[in-house]
C-alpha cells in the first residue's frame, strides 16, 4: 500500500496473535509487522516527543488502533469507536503540549 509521500502505508494486523505451534513463521512476521508499525509511529512522533517517549506513545497508538480494529470487528457503534478515537488523540495531544 503506497502512502501520499510514495511510502508503505501502515496496515493494523491483528492476526495470528494466537495459533498452532506449525504457524509460528507466519505468526513471527506478522508479530514484526506489529512492532514495525510501532517503530514507524516512533519515528514520527520523535520530531514532537524525546525519543523513549515516542517509543511508548507509539506502543500506545498501535494498541488502541488494534483494539479498534477487533471492536469494529465485533461491530461496535462508530460513535463509541469515534469516542476511543478522540480520547487517544486528546492523550496524545497533552503528551506533545507538556514535553514542549
Amino acid at each position: 500500500m503506497a502512502g501520499r509521500s510514495g511510502e508503505r502505508g501502515c496496515m493494523i494486523s491483528t492476526g495470528l496473535l494466537a495459533s498452532h505451534p506449525d504457524h509460528h513463521e507466519l505468526a513471527d512476521e506478522l508479530a514484526a509487522r506489529r512492532r514495525a508499525m510501532a517503530d514507524r509511529f516512533a519515528q514520527y512522533l520523535e520530531h514532537w516527543l524525546p525519543p523513549a517517549d515516542a517509543g511508548d506513545m507509539a506502543v500506545f497508538l498501535c494498541t488502541v488502533l488494534q483494539g479498534l480494529a477487533v471492536h469494529a470487528r465485533d461491530e461496535t457503534g462508530v460513535g463509541k469507536l469515534s469516542a476511543v478515537a478522540a480520547i487517544a488523540c486528546a492523550g496524545v495531544l497533552c503528551s506533545v503540549k507538556s514535553c514542549r
